[in-house]
């Protein structure tokens, strides 16, 4: 039985760019890291990426007493976020958020929106699993950029309490596919499983991109170099 899914806010949520400049000779890929023509800058740790502040987390343990806690918890922390977000966001290059500014600001991009409620849920003691949908490949073009778009949901599932040292994989109705873009789920796209290093490199790719097509070429190559540091698998970033 497939997991029940909640579609929320509709937004496509990672990218990728490139350039029509006239293809060059690419430098060893350990040079591109190592590039004295950018000045670096500090970027968002993985820890500040998922982090809740206390006050959230007063928030959650008021509304959710942690003997109550269960996945129907998350179907009703989720339609909080849906009451409270924008229905008609779509996609914006600035709407890439840590978990806290998210919650504090609902008007972000599934990636953002994903990350939050992968923090909630954890909070709330369940599990989560990031998923990477293969929608059909989508091209935009923002300030010179052609920029590739892609999409990813989130699967939450209860713990076994009963289970020591061993994987439980759940039938359906113990987990929920969390989707903020419901075209996604009702054209029931394929996913794969994507880890947490995986999301923090889209997270710094995303930032990257937005500070390009802002001309701050410094702080894009930190958040490419960032994304490379986390994740040197993730070709997104190595393609930006």
């Amino acid at each position: 039985m497939n997991a029940p899914t909640i579609a929320l806010l509709s937004s496509l949520c990672f990218l990728s760019a490139c350039n029509n400049t006239p293809k060059q000779l690419a430098p060893a890929p350990l040079a591109l890291t190592e590039l004295n023509e950018f000045r670096l800058s500090k970027v968002e740790s993985q820890e500040e990426i998922f982090a809740l502040t206390p006050r959230i987390k007063r928030q959650l343990d008021s509304a959710f007493p942690e003997d109550t806690r269960s996945l129907e918890t998350t179907k009703r922390l989720l339609h909080f976020l849906l009451e409270n977000g924008d229905a008609s966001l779509s996609y914006q290059s600035g709407a890439t958020l840590t978990a806290n500014q998210a919650y504090a600001d609902l008007n972000a991009n599934c990636l953002s929106l994903s990350i939050l409620a992968y923090s909630l849920a954890e909070y709330l003691g369940l599990e989560g699993q990031f998923q990477k949908v293969h929608i059909p490949e989508y091209w935009a073009r923002n300030n010179g950029f052609s920029l590739l778009t892609g999409h990813i949901n989130l699967k939450v599932r209860e713990h076994d309490k009963h289970a020591i040292n061993r994987t439980i994989i759940y039938p359906g109705s113990r987990s929920l596919v969390i989707d903020f873009d419901p075209n996604s789920r009702q054209a029931a796209f394929k996913t794969s499983h994507i880890n947490k290093a995986r999301i923090t490199a889209m997270f710094y790719n995303n930032k990257g991109v937005s500070a390009m097509l802002s001309h701050d070429y410094g702080r894009a190559y930190s958040y490419y170099k960032a994304a490379i540091n986390t994740d040197s698998a993730y070709s997104g970033a190595w393609g930006t």
